[in-house]
């Protein structure tokens, strides 16, 4: 939850006055089978929006108010609301040559893998990017394995280890920028900017 904040707050959805770019947030995490033998679904924290502060019901107001929810790992339900998001709940309807990308931060493993799997393809039939940031210490070869088949290709460069819990807030900053790297690589940063036009 720390991590999520201070990530989004590196985020400036506004360039040349207008909005850029649109960041939704989806929590899982709160999975159980409920009486009719489905599995419980992802929750939205946050729908697209450009407003990612603390003033206004931002996205980071919404992080504030998440609540750890101690069921298994539904990452299949994330995935099917984070498509619902992106292809449905675009409003204003996205351009065409928009990217659109979902970033999954997780300490766990899925809990149905196969029912991942079939979201995975989806989303990449739809062109949707996917990034992870798995954060454990203790994740298998095999497991791994899953989750870099998971990402877009090539998966080296969408999939940041972060070798446990401690390591995430002992630098969280520092591992907010790593993943911005990945997830935003056409992201501008104001500072670098003005750092270049100053030396040139």
């Amino acid at each position: 939850k720390s991590f999520t904040h201070a990530l989004v707050g590196k985020y400036q959805s506004r360039y040349r006055e207008e909005a850029r770019m649109r960041i939704g947030l989806i929590s899982f995490g709160n999975g159980e089978l409920l009486d009719d033998g489905t599995v419980s679904p992802a929750i939205t924290v946050s729908s697209l929006t450009d407003n990612l502060g603390e003033e206004n019901g931002g996205v980071q107001a919404a992080v504030n108010g998440m609540t750890y929810h101690k069921g298994f790992t539904n990452m299949a339900q994330a995935f099917a609301l984070a498509e619902k998001l992106l292809i449905i709940g675009s409003n204003p309807p996205r351009a065409s040559q928009v990217q659109q990308s979902v970033l999954v931060i997780s300490d766990g493993l899925p809990s149905f893998a196969f029912q991942t799997e079939e979201l995975v393809e989806q989303l990449d039939d739809k062109g949707v990017m996917r990034y992870f940031m798995v954060i454990s210490s203790t994740i298998s070869k095999d497991q791994m394995h899953l989750i870099t088949s998971w990402a877009s290709q090539p998966w080296e460069s969408n999939v940041i280890h972060v070798p446990g819990l401690v390591q995430l807030g002992a630098d969280s900053d520092m591992w907010a920028q790593k993943a911005i790297s990945m997830f935003c690589p056409m992201a501008l940063s104001p500072q670098q900017i003005d750092v270049t036009e100053r030396t040139q």
